[in-house]
């Protein structure tokens, strides 16, 4: 499951969807899947390194779409978001824009009133820090 190529994004919310499937019968699939995504996000932002950004993208999706099935808490994919965040410029840009469009409204929608409460504040603050980068001058 984890050896999703990394230009094929279209495949991730079918792998997702296995994995939730599976998990419901063997959890540790599942858990699994999910500690070996996180711990490649963890290295990959700690690298900072721009060449490997598909596998970057690949990886926050899929952590999108397996939060969407269930198989990832919200409050793990909101911690990836304000990692993201945290450094904002370049390729996390990227990445932010593309958990929330795996996740966004998943999140917002959530029964849980703190994980949509977040999102809105993390949304909040994404168009602010927006604001702010557009309102400096470019060289």
């Amino acid at each position: 499951m984890f050896g999703v190529p990394r230009t094929q994004h279209q495949l991730l919310p079918f792998y997702a969807r296995f994995t939730a499937i599976l998990s419901q019968y063997y959890p540790e699939i599942g858990v699994e899947l999910l500690k070996m995504l996180l711990t490649e996000f963890w290295e990959m932002q700690e690298q900072n390194d721009i060449v490997k950004i598909e596998t970057k993208i690949r990886n926050i999706r899929f952590i999108g779409e397996l939060t969407k099935f269930g198989v990832c808490e919200p409050q793990v994919a909101l911690e990836c978001l304000k990692k993201c965040m945290d450094d904002f410029i370049g390729h996390n840009l990227e990445l932010i824009s593309n958990l929330l469009e795996a996740c966004g409204p998943f999140l917002m929608r959530s029964k849980d009133s703190s994980v949509s409460l977040k999102i809105n504040n993390m949304l909040d603050i994404t168009w602010r820090l927006k604001e702010k980068e557009s309102s400096i001058p470019s060289k």
